[in-house]
């Protein structure tokens, strides 16, 4: 499919994963047979069997926006991220099969607005395609603290490069996200819907072109 955008995330938007399992050198993934450790070298080894346009990378999404998230936690996560990072560049640099390949970094740091900040300023830093906003997904925050968040993470980011966000994907939220300066958003909502058994309804006017 020549004209395909082929995209790996690390996580299924749809399924949430079990906090506790991110270390300094591995990302725990979750899948039909149970968790599977992630490091570094087999995550690269994964993306260059697949050889995707984009993938994101490994980061340290435990410090999710619902929860009161400390100082020390958010700083642990965004470290932590910028390492995997790192990293990450490094062994696509030695690859020749992942050169068309673009690294999409990941933005962490809960709600703790400074470190969302050096997350945003240090990715940018980086040789990404793009950009990832991480922890925003069941968010629970207040509507003014997240759209704060995700407006002062985009002032940040080049414009020349896509910001994508995860876990986003109810119409209306997509649309404060787009106002934010959002570019690229998961898909799943309407799956959502109908694993709920439920339909998606909406009303408009529509007027025929006479000619």
């Amino acid at each position: 499919m020549p004209e395909s955008l082929l995209y790996c995330s690390l996580h299924d938007p749809v399924s949430p994963c079990p906090a506790g399992y991110v270390t300094n050198k591995s990302v725990s993934v979750w899948g039909v047979g149970g968790r599977v450790e992630m490091t570094v070298s087999k995550f690269m080894a994964i993306q260059q069997a697949l050889q995707p346009d984009w993938f994101q990378c490994l980061s340290d999404g435990e410090a999710f926006c619902e929860e009161a998230t400390s100082m020390k936690r958010a700083r642990k996560a965004v470290d932590r991220s910028l390492l995997f990072l790192d990293n990450c560049l490094q062994l696509q640099e030695e690859s020749e099969i992942l050169q068309k390949s673009m690294i999409i970094g990941v933005i962490e740091g809960g709600n703790v607005i400074e470190e969302r900040l050096r997350s945003a300023r240090e990715t940018a830093k980086r040789p990404v395609g793009g950009f990832l906003l991480d922890g925003f997904q069941g968010n629970l925050t207040t509507l003014e603290t997240r759209l704060h968040l995700l407006s002062s993470v985009t002032a940040e980011l080049p414009e020349d490069k896509p910001r994508l966000i995860c876990g986003v994907s109810r119409p209306d939220e997509v649309l404060e996200c787009i106002e934010r300066g959002v570019d690229l958003f998961e898909s799943f909502f309407p799956y959502q819907v109908t694993e709920r058994g439920c339909a998606l309804t909406f009303s408009f006017d529509y007027q025929p072109n006479p000619e």
